[in-house]
């Protein structure tokens, strides 16, 4: 991605498709995002 202007700009990532509602995730819902080495895992959140 661009760094926009920032000297320094921090890595992103910007996910998008069909395929995540496909596996529940929808305009609005919460998620938990997990951090282990090398991965991160993206979870639906427990209502």
């Amino acid at each position: 991605m661009p760094s926009r202007g920032k000297t320094n700009p921090s890595p992103q990532l910007i996910i998008s498709g069909k395929w995540l509602n496909e596996l529940g995730f929808e305009v609005g819902s919460h998620y938990t995002l997990i951090r282990q080495a090398g991965q991160l895992i993206i979870r639906l959140a427990e209502e």
